[in-house]
């Protein structure tokens, strides 16, 4: 069996106190359309990855004032992203999910690289980073030094999360939350491949991995052709001198 259900499917919200209360838009990256939607809107841009980067960026040109939020200190590397760095990066998530841990986000695997562009919006102020707020009211939200900023809309750029929910029934996740793999295959039944799963998520990766599970497949059920064939060669042998 190929799964290639990937992730666009199954945006991470996360549960937020008093988001139920707010009054203006909520939504996430999967949700976005067009910058020019929220020209002179404020607007919060939640998270710590190369969307909410991009958000920032397109609607602050849109002229929206905008909010950037982030758990954690964004961290810039000035190293440039070349071939082997995105190697480096896709064998540490093959190694994470052979070992049955869970998937981690992109940016963890990744990092932030500076550009030009970048560059730019950061000299603009764009990329002024705040601390998650401590909770959403229903005109905005109320900062982690207890100030209250108002906004318009909450942009989640939180990621996403496998869609693997019809496949529940299967129980393949481990104790640790994680699924082990072996390429593609799932390490405890090489029947199934999950491609966008772990090291296979990025559109390239999928490519890739597509063809591999495939051939392997193929190349199981070869197997189980031959082994059906040499049974009834040797099924009709044992009636032949009976």
């Amino acid at each position: 069996m190929l799964n290639a259900t990937g992730t666009w499917t199954r945006p991470f919200l996360p549960a937020y106190p008093g988001a139920a209360d707010f009054t203006g838009r909520q939504l996430h990256t999967a949700d976005y359309t067009r910058a020019g939607d929220f020209t002179g809107k404020r607007v919060a841009v939640i998270g710590g990855g190369i969307s909410a980067l991009g958000h920032l960026m397109e609607l602050a040109d849109a002229g929206a004032t905008t909010h950037w939020y982030t758990r954690r200190e964004p961290v810039f590397t000035e190293e440039a992203f070349t071939a082997e760095r995105g190697s480096r990066a896709v064998a540490g998530v093959a190694e994470r999910v052979a070992q049955g841990l869970p998937v981690q986000s992109v940016v963890s695997a990744t990092g932030l690289f500076w550009t030009s562009t970048l560059r730019e919006a950061d000299r603009r102020g764009i990329l002024e980073r705040h601390p998650m707020f401590g909770r959403i009211v229903p005109g905005g939200v109320i900062e982690a030094d207890g100030t209250t900023t108002e906004l318009d809309v909450l942009l989640w750029a939180t990621g996403f999360r496998h869609e693997l929910t019809h496949l529940r029934p299967l129980r393949l996740h481990n104790h640790r939350g994680g699924i082990t793999m072996d390429g593609t295959a799932v390490a405890e039944d090489p029947r199934i491949h999950l491609l966008g799963y772990g090291p296979s998520a990025s559109t390239i990766g999928a490519n890739r991995a597509g063809r591999a599970a495939v051939a392997e497949l193929v190349r199981l059920l070869e197997a189980d052709d031959e082994l059906e064939a040499a049974d009834e060669d040797r099924s009709i042998s044992a009636r032949t001198v009976a």
